[in-house]
């Protein structure tokens, strides 16, 4: 549980994973998603999305890195 500002954070926290998506995406298969972030990060939502049988075309996707 995280406070901020005084107020307890009423979302849920920690990495996301096949069940966290599944808990809050009713149809998980359906939606486009968007993924941007440092290469490794974006690479491994990419093979969770498709683990999930998401179709390619749904995943939209950048990468960014330090400079």
């Amino acid at each position: 549980m995280t406070i901020l500002n005084g107020s307890v954070w009423p979302f849920e926290e920690g990495r996301i994973d096949a069940e966290m998506l599944v808990r809050h995406i009713p149809e998980v298969r359906k939606p486009v998603y968007y993924v941007c972030g440092p290469p490794e990060m974006v690479a491994a939502m990419q093979k969770l999305l498709s683990g999930l049988g998401v179709n390619e075309d749904n995943i939209r996707s950048e990468e960014f890195g330090g400079y």
